[in-house]
């Protein structure tokens, strides 16, 4: 009698995405719960893991009457890294300029500081 193996978090994440990525539909609930059993994933944990995508912003979703529907496409990831690479780079610059403002404020003090004999 064999043991089964369950499937960890991951690999349940891994495939319910690449359930969104290979075909790049759009799916109600039901229908992503049917694609998730299709490749793998327990009933019970289908729900779950398409929210816990959700939560991570893997995953968009949207109600449109007493539906919902959930979409994921390969190129949003690819997006994703792009602004968020984007605003470090501008966080950096930011900072830079800070520091530069920082040395020019600390060679006027120093400058305008009088030379005082008794320190």
């Amino acid at each position: 009698m064999s043991k089964r193996k369950g499937v960890s978090a991951s690999e349940k994440r891994s495939r319910l995405l690449s359930v969104y990525h290979s075909s790049g539909s759009v799916y109600t609930l039901n229908e992503i719960e049917k694609e998730g059993i299709k490749v793998g994933i327990v009933r019970s944990a289908v729900l779950d893991t398409n929210q816990h995508l959700i939560d991570d912003g893997q995953v968009e979703t949207e109600k449109i009457g007493s539906t919902g529907y959930c979409w994921s496409f390969p190129s949003k990831i690819a997006q994703d890294v792009v602004r968020q690479s984007q605003e470090i780079i501008d966080v950096v610059e930011a900072k830079k300029q800070s520091i530069e403002q920082l040395h020019k404020n600390i060679e006027i003090a120093t400058v305008s500081r009088s030379q005082n004999p008794d320190r």
